[in-house]
């Protein structure tokens, strides 16, 4: 049996698979190598001196067109607002630890 050798991506390996009239065919697995994911929450690979004004920005920059009103006026409410739902979140699931996450979402929509 000849068999003619591609170039292959690093790590692809050729294994034996035999069916029932008893000949040899191959068969190619290839061996992923873990992924590595890097989740920064500030201070390590980005700064939060620079995230906090982005953020804002951003954040004016989306609500604006679709909401109308001043883009700067939007990124200026969004942290405290942010800050006052995280509050009613954390009393909540520390209140009822292993409450569903709906009923929450449904108290915070009907606000």
């Amino acid at each position: 049996m000849t068999r003619r050798w591609m170039r292959q991506p690093r790590r692809m390996t050729f294994i034996p698979r035999t069916n029932s009239s008893k000949t040899t065919n191959w068969t190619r697995r290839r061996e992923v190598e873990p992924v590595n994911i890097f989740l920064d929450d500030g201070g390590v690979m980005n700064d939060n001196a620079r995230r906090g004004p982005e953020w804002e920005r951003f954040v004016g920059r989306f609500f604006a067109p679709r909401l109308g009103g001043d883009p700067a006026a939007w990124g200026a409410v969004n942290p405290p607002v942010a800050r006052r739902e995280w509050q009613r979140m954390s009393a909540h699931f520390t209140a009822n630890p292993g409450a569903p996450l709906s009923p929450f979402l449904r108290s915070s929509h009907a606000a």
